[in-house]
């Protein structure tokens, strides 16, 4: 089965650390979806297979649009793909767009689990980052939540900012673990260029921010969540129970998905389609029938490296029989680089598979490109 994203490129106010494509403009909003709309039509012939297995609203902010838009592009999506089969139906949410009635309609639409982009529960931290919300609206919207009888549901954390200290990391798991979260996706801060933490940095408003700060707290987010009972079953992504996020976990193991919206970007196994990052261009070549997407089609280079890149962020790894069996002319470069990472430790053997050490993930991006076919 394969799954479908939709991009809601909208937000109600900009994160200094953001670099996702999204407008504070809303006043597009019926514009854009009706373009989504018609985007689902022409593009229905991409995936492998019309079933469904996983759909996922991200953004953006999907939680900030319309019943009306939500309801329009769910009966879209249903004219052209079965969704009778749909495991989880993901939606982004920022804690203050959750309320009673909102839950009431996401339910009704058919989502069944959550993304909610907590990010610490500091208000300083949330003012830092130029977050819409509180904490307060942090711990409030996790009650609504629950007593909507949402049990598969994940909140997002940031380490490694300016105003982070490893003790303010370890609060932040700490009220996490005890409110009971099922799942939690926790990544490092990054500076991204064309966003307003990369222009303080830049005129020398905030200072870099060390890497040595984003190792180490890294490593004490790995070691807490070990001792807290989570599986890292991704290099940012820890869960109990093995409540995986099966969207993402789809990507990482190579299913096929397709992208709807601004910038949302397409995989069928053979070629790979990334959408226009512009609202304003989407719309208006959707309406024109112009050329609104870019494509490539895969060699067996891209799809071995495709393969290193996604298995070895995983709890799954790479498997060598599957690199012998499916990419053997560059099985040689595999065992190379693997012989490298084995002895610098980086990579162990475990269960069949490869699999990156808690060394390796530190420098995760190094030891897998040396995997890597050039």
């Amino acid at each position: 089965m394969s799954g479908i994203y939709l991009h809601i490129p909208f937000c109600k106010q900009a994160c200094h650390y953001c670099n996702f494509h999204f407008s504070t403009n809303l006043d597009r909003e019926s514009a854009v979806i009706d373009a989504i709309c018609r985007e689902i039509q022409m593009r229905k012939d991409f995936l492998p297979t019309k079933k469904i297995e996983t759909l996922y609203l991200g953004g953006g902010t999907p939680s900030v649009i319309s019943e009306e838009s939500l309801k329009n592009l769910i009966a879209e999506l249903s004219e052209v793909y079965d969704l009778s089969s749909l495991r989880e139906f993901t939606l982004e949410a920022n804690p203050d767009d959750i309320t009673v009635e909102n839950l009431e309609m996401w339910k009704e639409v058919g989502v069944n689990r959550f993304s909610l982009g907590v990010q610490s529960f500091f208000d300083e931290e949330l003012e830092y980052m130029n977050r819409a919300h509180s904490s307060s609206q942090s711990y409030k919207s996790i009650d609504l939540i629950r007593k909507a009888r949402f049990a598969n549901f994940s909140i997002d954390l940031i380490y490694g900012g300016h105003l982070t200290s490893s003790g303010m990391m370890l609060m932040n798991i700490h009220e996490a673990v005890q409110l009971k979260i099922p799942h939690l996706s926790i990544y490092g801060m990054t500076v991204e260029e064309k966003t307003a933490l990369h222009s303080f940095i830049q005129t020398g408003k905030m200072d870099p921010i060390p890497e040595t700060k984003q190792a180490e707290q890294f490593s004490l987010v790995m070691e807490q969540m070990a001792e807290d009972g989570y599986e890292q079953y991704e290099i940012s992504n820890y869960c109990k129970s093995k409540k995986y996020a099966l969207h993402n976990t789809n990507y990482w193991k190579g299913a096929s998905y397709v992208g709807f919206g601004p910038s949302a970007h397409s995989f069928n196994g053979e070629m790979r389609a990334w959408n226009i990052s512009d609202n304003n261009a989407y719309v208006k070549a959707i309406d024109g029938g112009a050329s609104y997407s870019k494509e490539e089609r895969l060699s067996d280079k891209d799809k071995y490296n495709e393969y290193i890149m996604t298995g070895l962020r995983t709890k799954w790894g790479v498997n060598r029989a599957i690199v012998t069996n499916e990419f053997a002319a560059f099985a040689d470069t595999f065992e190379a680089g693997l012989a490298q990472q084995l002895e610098s430790k980086c990579i162990e053997e475990k269960e069949e598979s490869f699999v990156l050490t808690q060394t390796g993930k530190l420098i995760a991006d190094n030891v897998i490109s040396e995997l890597f076919a050039t």
